[in-house]
């Protein structure tokens, strides 16, 4: 029995607005090779704690993320409005294109597995 091939869904987001690996905003930096968010120290020289965008599978997950950056002591009002700029970057307003979050992540990963 042959396994059913899995459908590719074209990317919402076009290559030229597509965030590119180390791309910042502020203290945060987009890591493509492990899909995650970085926030670096105050020199911005090494990453202090990261965020894995493949658990953000939904608005609550997001959410949910937002307030436990917002729980942390060393985290700013700027780090915070820059976490959300990276992530409207990143998701680029999947809602408005019919896809999920989850589904803009999978196809980022498979992006960049392709390059």
């Amino acid at each position: 029995m042959k396994a059913a091939k899995r459908k590719t869904l074209p990317s919402p987001i076009p290559s030229e607005r597509r965030p590119a690996h180390g791309q910042r905003w502020g203290r945060w930096q987009l890591d493509t090779s492990n899909f995650v968010l970085h926030v670096l120290n105050d020199e911005g020289v090494y990453p202090i704690y990261e965020i894995d965008l493949d658990r953000i599978n939904s608005p609550a997950q997001l959410l949910d993320w937002i307030f436990q950056i917002a729980g942390k002591a060393w985290i700013t009002a700027a780090d915070i409005g820059d976490f959300v700029r990276a992530i409207d970057a990143i998701f680029d307003d999947a809602a408005h294109h019919r896809y999920s979050i989850q589904q803009t992540a999978q196809d980022l990963r498979r992006r960049q597995l392709a390059l």
